[in-house]
Parts: structure tokens; C-alpha cells; sequence
């Protein structure tokens, strides 16, 4: 099965791994599943960790390519049908990171690996 998952599910997977409900560490541990991190993951990661609200004891890239080797985690790249899926979205949840997961998801027809609340008023699957 495929998932996507969200930007703080990909940190806890590496640094606490203890913060994740039972559902989602079977399917993160599951080798048979497609898990996938959005390109938009990244970008908002880059973009904290330079404001100084994302602390990491590892250069970000290097982040990345532990997690991506070690979960074997495909990237999910932006593509015109997720942009233009946002406008479908009722305005639940207000950051802009978080829409583009949500439409990446819901266009995909995927589930979304969560603990955020907001995005599970969504009529996307979510996973916690």
C-alpha cells in the first residue's frame, strides 16, 4: 500500500520514533508499503531550519538521506494536478505546507501518515 507521510512523522521516524502511534510505526516498519515523503516536506523543513524553528543535530540533506536509505522512502514531487487540487479544499487548515500534502494526498488518493488534528477534517484517510 502506498502512504504519504507527514513532515513531523518523517522527523519523529529518526529521532523519536517513541512518538509514533502503533498504527503508524506498523506501517512505517512494514517493507512491503510505499511510503513517500512530499518535495513540499522538505521545502518547509529547509525553509524552519533557517528561521530557527526546526533544531536538527545533522545537516538537513544528510537528514534526508539517512531517512530516505534507512525507511527506503520515495520522494513525491509537486505536480501541476496537486496545484490545482488546493482550490477543492475547504479551509480547514491554514498552513500552506500542509494543503499541498493534503491535495498531494486526496489527488493520489492516498493515505496520510498524521498527528495533526486539522488534517483529518479532511475527507482524505489519515492515519494515526
Amino acid at each position: 500500500m502506498r502512504y504519504l507521510i507527514d513532515t513531523h512523522v518523517l522527523l519523529w521516524m529518526g529521532s523519536a520514533p517513541d512518538a509514533l502511534s502503533n498504527a503508524a510505526l506498523t506501517i512505517v516498519l512494514d517493507p512491503k508499503n510505499d511510503l513517500y515523503v512530499s518535495i513540499c516536506s522538505l521545502w518547509e523543513m529547509q525553509i524552519k531550519h533557517q528561521l530557527g524553528k526546526l533544531h536538527i543535530d545533522i545537516p538537513l540533506q544528510e537528514l534526508w538521506r539517512q531517512q530516505r536509505d534507512e525507511s527506503v522512502l520515495s520522494l513525491m514531487q509537486i505536480e501541476e494536478h496537486h496545484i490545482w487540487n488546493l482550490e477543492t479544499l475547504p479551509q480547514h487548515h491554514k498552513d500552506p505546507f500542509d494543503r499541498l500534502l493534503i491535495a498531494q494526498a486526496s489527488s493520489e488518493g492516498i493515505p496520510i501518515i498524521t498527528a495533526d488534528k486539522h488534517i483529518a477534517r479532511y475527507d482524505i484517510k489519515t492515519i494515526w
